[in-house]
């Protein structure tokens, strides 16, 4: 796994794992009455997704990916219900996380092996096979 994509999917998780955390006690009545202010933790969780996301971004048009990633910025902690936002956020990360996820789990060395061997078998097999096998095939059936 490359390096910039292990980091970029681990600030993901991280996110994600965080914004949940958040949307737990935020579900519960009175959360918002308690000493505890969300607003800065959703916040600072805003500004890592930007973060990730702006990095995402690299990756994406590196490795030619084609998803985009919403905006999520602080602003719309002003005008957004907080659960709504703290949602969209584990929505974004986890589009991310999968993407990322498929293209950063490369195959062990025994199976690309494996997988070259076979490749240079069903070579060989296929310059053997008559062009009009399948056509003689079909032709046998009926």
């Amino acid at each position: 796994m490359e390096p910039d994509i292990a980091g970029i999917l681990s600030q993901f998780k991280s996110i994600k794992k965080h914004a949940n955390e958040l949307l737990e006690p935020v579900d519960k009545p009175g959360f918002f009455e308690e000493e505890r202010d969300p607003i800065p933790e959703i916040d600072g969780l805003a500004e890592e997704y930007d973060d990730a996301r702006t990095n995402f971004d690299s990756l994406e048009r590196k490795h030619n990916i084609g998803l985009h990633l919403r905006d999520i910025t602080s602003i719309q902690l002003l005008f957004t219900n907080h659960r709504a936002v703290l949602r969209q956020i584990c929505i974004e990360c986890e589009k991310a996380i999968g993407v990322l996820e498929s293209i950063a789990t490369p195959l062990p060395k025994e199976e690309l092996a494996q997988l070259k061997m076979l490749r240079e078998e069903l070579k060989k097999l296929s310059g053997a096979l008559d062009i009009n096998y399948e056509k003689k095939l079909k032709r046998s059936y009926k």
